[in-house]
């Protein structure tokens, strides 16, 4: 961590546990480790209550606002939830004039390291899992809304980032079909429903067969189809192995099964827009390092092979 950072991350720590023992009590609770110091949030390990949680400062303008919508969404997921098999965290409290979340931490080890510490079938099980998460979180609050594929398509030209030269050619070629797509669908109406901003293994930890989401920022109704692909993009894009449909992990595919959770007639070209879309956001935001390109390269070329195919069947 960088010296301005850590500096940064030990006023914020000194300021949350002032207000953490003006507000409840000087045996309320204390932070004991950064876990992550970032521009528009702080975030630290400890202890509140006598339970394990998270104290997360948020450093945005719309602090305020973001909240009160987490509290609101964190409660709505614990009671629809109950203690089933499928969790989120709980809200525990807030520290207003720091700006800060009270939450608690997720047991159990994060789906992106234990998707990557077992073998093939400890790998399908924690997918499966997540898939588990979302089937059951996707129904709770569902609409049709429209989808603006040509709009979503622009966005990735007008992002900051840079392509990588070695695949400058592919991501324009599966920029096009994927706009493609997006212009041929204009304004159909698809599943948005309320559930996870970042569904992503990053945000998921499993607990033997209790998958726990986390970082969830209030209530975005986002289309379903994208939330899957957010998923499985990230899941695969970086990862050895033979490339699967669209560029993805087959076994990940089997093991999520996206025909459980989204209507059949978004299973193919909708699917395989938001693929396209967070494969091709990803490659150009995340500055992949040259072993990460060698891996993604085939996968990118496989996505602009199935978006054709795609188009031809549409």
């Amino acid at each position: 961590m960088q010296l301005d950072r850590l500096i940064a991350a030990q006023e914020a720590a000194s300021s949350i546990e002032t207000e953490l023992g003006s507000r409840f009590g000087a045996d309320a609770g204390g932070i004991a480790e950064v876990l992550k110091a970032g521009d528009e949030a702080m975030v630290f390990s400890g202890t509140f209550q006598g339970r394990d949680a998270v104290f997360k400062q948020l450093l945005t303008p719309d602090a305020v606002q973001k909240l009160a919508e987490t509290r609101d969404e964190l409660t709505f997921l614990c009671e629809a939830f109950a203690d089933g098999p499928v969790r989120a965290v709980a809200f525990l409290g807030d520290l207003p004039g720091s700006q800060t979340l009270i939450l608690e931490r997720a047991p159990g080890m994060r789906a992106s390291v234990a998707m990557k510490s077992g073998g093939r079938a400890m790998r399908s099980h924690v997918v499966a899992r997540c898939g588990d998460w979302l089937a059951q979180v996707a129904p709770l609050r569902q609409q049709v809304r429209p989808f603006w594929g040509r709009k979503i398509a622009r966005r990735i030209t007008e992002d900051t980032g840079a392509v990588p030269p070695e695949a400058a050619d592919l991501f324009e070629r599966a920029w096009q079909r994927m706009a493609a797509i997006g212009k041929t669908h204009k304004g159909i109406g698809i599943q948005h429903t309320m559930a996870h901003g970042d569904f992503a293994p990053v945000n998921l930890n499993v607990d033997g067969d209790t998958v726990w989401a986390f970082d969830i920022q209030g209530g975005h109704s986002l289309p379903l189809a994208r939330m899957c692909a957010r998923f499985l993009v990230a899941s695969s894009i970086f990862k050895e192995g033979v490339p699967g449909p669209l560029g993805l992990d087959k076994d990940d595919v089997q093991a999520f099964d996206v025909a459980r959770i989204l209507p059949p007639q978004e299973q193919g070209a909708v699917f395989a827009f938001f693929v396209a879309e967070q494969f091709l956001r990803r490659l150009k935001l995340t500055h992949p390092s040259e072993a990460q390109l060698k891996r993604a390269l085939p996968r990118l070329e496989a996505l602009t092979q199935g978006l054709a195919l795609t188009e031809e069947h549409t």
